[in-house]
């Protein structure tokens, strides 16, 4: 007997040896948010300035935007994605009264001085890429000088202005 023991233990032994089975880690490839992900309540369109609003309605004048144009009246020329959260689309085509909060006119050191983004300004024809958000205001002045009470407010935080075409 004791010699078929010594021989079902080493059955079972080479059954549960064999069974084992080697856990290989295989690391999961690192998986980074792209730089192009647009962010939640955001739009990133191709605008086009039609008009800039050159009145100042800020009186603060530690503030940018009581020192040079920020409102400007944008076409949306293409809708180039959404964000998570933004609402109501907007339309390709349509036309909106856009805040810059970094102004229309060039950054400098003078409006900004501890800001290391550079943006190129903008003037009436120019053609950018922005991610838009949605925001309300409680009054705000279009170009036209009317006031949009409780209309949505686009603000743009910064751009990529796209070069002229010649013609």
């Amino acid at each position: 007997m004791k010699r078929r023991q010594k021989i079902f233990f080493v059955i079972i032994a080479l059954l549960f040896g064999s069974c084992t089975s080697k856990h290989t880690v295989v690391s999961q490839p690192v998986i980074h948010p792209e730089e192009n992900v647009i962010p939640p309540n955001h739009c990133r369109i191709r605008g086009t300035i039609i008009t800039i609003d050159s009145t100042l309605t800020i009186t603060d004048f530690s503030q940018p935007c009581a020192k040079v144009p920020c409102n400007a009246e944008v076409r949306i020329d293409s809708i180039l994605g959404y964000g998570s959260a933004f609402g109501n689309p907007v339309v390709q085509g349509a036309q909106h009264v856009m805040h810059f909060v970094f102004t229309l006119s060039p950054t400098s050191k003078k409006l900004f001085p501890s800001m290391k983004e550079e943006y190129p300004g903008m003037t009436i024809g120019s053609s950018f890429i922005a991610d838009i958000e949605r925001q309300q205001s409680k009054s705000l002045r279009d170009v036209r000088g009317a006031t949009q009470s409780m209309m949505p407010v686009f603000v743009i935080y910064g751009y990529t202005r796209l070069p002229e075409l010649r013609r």
